[in-house]
């Protein structure tokens, strides 16, 4: 819903999709928020993350009882920063890493490979297996500091809107507003390798938010969400799977970053045991107890 439209191929994508619009995180950072969607438990350690504790990291995931399928997890960088590797290999065996070193492109600044190279990067790989099932975790970084845009961007045209009008409607500026419009180009770029590649058909693709941008006094959003300082948390969940998934159904029921994993599940007829605090987002049993 913001007037200056920096995701438009995401906003198609939620037409044939379902668009949570009351989905939320429970830290404002990455690495908390990969550590709950991973166990399903809200990561709520003080000092630093989970992922750095080595009393806690060992936990049980939803994404082993995908048995069969491969499992990759690709990032730009590297998987050392805040212990995210030992979190990822003590809970998820077999898992095959991509990061910083394994890929053909250059690395663009501090955050590795730009997401637009981390996609292709991904698909390179993905569409080798494509009859086979897998489990992707695709993450990107680019709507970051120093919001780094490659010149290899494949088009892509940078908008020159002014500073005022790209606070005002909830970015730290100009270059902030065309990094989030370049995440949106890559993710075009990327879906429609997978649709030219023959596995998009059959593939279920989950888009969210690691943490929100934290912005105040955004003018296109409710007054309640700067007040209780909720844009630090509120993100968007898209779930895309044309044929699979309802088309065009915008879901308001409150959900969070536990509920992911249990859906994603549900979604794949996947049986498993669910010990996080999350529940299957499509499941209308859980309707009357919905939290984040």
């Amino acid at each position: 819903g913001n007037p200056l439209d920096p995701t438009p191929y995401f906003s198609d994508m939620a037409k044939n999709g379902i668009l949570f619009t009351r989905f939320y995180t429970p830290q404002h950072g990455t690495a908390q928020s990969i550590f709950t969607t991973i166990t399903g438990i809200p990561d709520v350690e003080e000092n630093q993350t989970s992922s750095r504790n080595p009393l806690v990291v060992r936990q049980h995931s939803i994404v082993n009882a995908f048995e069969g399928y491969e499992k990759f997890y690709f990032l730009g960088g590297s998987l050392n920063w805040a212990e995210i590797r030992g979190l990822l290999s003590h809970n998820i065996p077999g898992l095959k890493v991509y990061e910083e070193g394994s890929y053909t492109a250059p690395r663009a600044d501090v955050w590795g490979i730009s997401d637009l190279h981390l996609f292709e990067e991904a698909n390179k790989v993905l569409r080798e297996i494509k009859d086979r099932p897998f489990f992707a975790f695709i993450q990107t970084a680019g709507n970051h500091r120093p919001y780094t845009i490659p010149e290899d961007n494949r088009a892509f045209r940078s908008l020159p809107i002014s500073e005022n009008e790209a606070v005002r409607y909830g970015f730290e500026s100009v270059a902030g507003f065309n990094a989030i419009r370049f995440m949106d180009h890559s993710i075009q770029f990327f879906v429609q390798a997978a649709q030219r590649d023959g596995y998009a058909d059959n593939t279920i693709f989950v888009f969210f938010g690691d943490h929100g941008s934290g912005r105040r006094h955004p003018a296109h959003m409710y007054k309640s969400e700067d007040q209780l300082q909720l844009t630090k948390y509120h993100v968007p969940l898209l779930i895309y799977a044309p044929g699979l998934v309802d088309k065009g159904k915008t879901d308001a029921k409150v959900a969070s970053e536990v509920d992911v994993l249990p859906t994603i599940a549900g979604l794949a007829s996947i049986p498993c045991v669910n010990s996080t605090l999350g529940r299957d987002l499509l499941d209308s049993r859980f309707d009357s107890m919905r939290y984040a």
